[in-house]
């Protein structure tokens, strides 16, 4: 018996690894336990958004996106700038996020807390600045016991928020009584949908209101991982993630048994992700229909999907 081909023999793992998965199809099971909660995400106005999702019962996490290259801030407490706490941020042209914990007591007011008798009691975990586009991704706890903090609850709350056009270094640049906007958070906390394949573990949650799906993929592997939509390599909506000094994903469209290439238009938004203890864990966020052709369009009924794992990047 001759020895076998190296390339074929790969091309068969490839072919076994995707179509054991085929079997099955994406249904809904019970949540696993996740220290993340899926996000709910809020259009405070064009390209403007605010997602908030859990840590963990007493933490909450927010990301907020908006199409500029100055600051963001966002305000808890009243629908005014008159005894707000505020947490504000940006990315400076070096590509370094910076978050401040800030407590305003009128529009042409506000100080750091440290300076106030309070503490700086918001983590940045999260930052970036591309296409003109600023997002900062934020923590802090629900009651941290800060004076000059106000306690998050659960249900509807008052925020104020603002951003900088451009370059602005602090809150006072801005012309905050003219620029600030109101809005109510319902903070609530959702739950996944889950699913195993394999090694790959694909959460996800839809928000019927934005049209739009959380996505998270999870495989024992320092290497990249991916799921498709599609029951063949022939023909599937892949995303490929990985995780360097920060988290990757691709949206691609695959025609073969080969690496499939990017989408002309990537679709997909929000990527983040983590790795620790040799597990690769990476999120991202899509419209159901984004009208790509190279795009499948996510429903609630049973979706066929392909996956695959690798050992490297």
């Amino acid at each position: 018996m001759s020895p076998t081909n190296p390339r074929k023999r790969t091309q068969l793992f490839l072919s076994v690894a995707w179509l054991v998965c085929l079997q099955s199809v994406l249904q809904p099971v019970h949540a696993a336990v996740s220290d993340h909660t899926p996000a709910t995400t809020i259009k405070l106005a064009d390209n403007v958004i605010l997602r908030h999702r859990f840590v963990d019962d007493s933490t909450i996490e927010f990301t907020m996106e908006a199409q500029t290259t100055g600051f963001l801030a966002l305000g808890f407490g009243t629908t005014s700038l008159t005894n707000v706490d505020l947490i504000w941020g940006s990315v400076n042209s070096s590509g370094v996020g910076s978050i401040n914990d800030y407590w305003s007591t009128s529009a042409s007011s506000q100080v750091a807390d440290t300076s106030d008798g309070g503490s700086s009691n918001v983590t940045l975990t999260d930052s970036s600045e591309s296409g003109g586009k600023t997002s900062l991704t934020f923590q802090r706890a629900l009651n941290t016991g800060d004076s000059k903090d106000t306690v998050i609850s659960m249900g509807d709350n008052p925020i104020v928020w603002a951003i900088a056009k451009s370059g602005a270094a602090d809150p006072e640049a801005l012309d905050l009584n003219g620029n600030i906007n109101s809005a109510t958070l319902k903070v609530q906390k959702l739950s996944w949908l889950t699913a195993t394949f394999g090694s790959v573990e694909v959460k996800w949650n839809i928000d019927d209101s934005l049209q739009e799906i959380e996505m998270q993929m999870i495989g024992d592997t320092t290497g990249y991982l991916s799921f498709g939509f599609g029951s063949s390599m022939g023909a599937a909506d892949v995303y490929v993630g990985s995780y360097t000094t920060q988290a990757n994903c691709s949206d691609a469209w695959s025609s073969a048994y080969q690496a499939p290439p990017a989408d002309a238009s990537n679709d997909i938004s929000g990527v983040y992700g983590d790795q620790n203890n040799g597990k690769t864990h990476i999120g991202f966020f899509r419209a159901l229909n984004t009208g790509d052709d190279k795009d499948i369009a996510i429903t609630r009924n049973p979706m066929s999907i392909i996956w695959a794992v690798s050992g490297s990047d």
